[in-house]
């Protein structure tokens, strides 16, 4: 658990097809997971991913974040597929590498 509220912090979020803490469905059906004790009400935390596509899976991300009170300061990618606007479909700022 993270005591210090004033640095962001990383937690690892992965996609399952079973999960048993906290999850929240994410696109394709897939299945994301999240310790309970992994974010705490008012931790600012920064989301990378390898690619952006429709933006549902960093959606999903963000609310399971913003559900256990994080504050999502930006989503990072290696990769956006401008072409499918999955940026417009996220509520905070989005930095990309590469956009195609």
């Amino acid at each position: 658990m993270n005591t210090n509220t004033s640095q962001a912090i990383g937690v690892y979020i992965r996609i399952l097809y079973v999960a048993t803490s906290i999850m929240l469905a994410g696109a394709g059906g897939d299945t994301l997971q999240i310790h309970i004790d992994g974010i705490t009400k008012g931790d600012k935390v920064l989301i990378h991913d390898d690619v952006l596509a429709t933006g549902g899976t960093a959606k999903a991300v963000c609310n399971l974040v913003e559900r256990l009170g994080g504050k999502i300061v930006q989503c990072n990618f290696i990769i956006e597929l401008g072409f499918l606007k999955g940026a417009e479909e996220l509520k905070v700022p989005v930095k990309s590498l590469l956009t195609y």
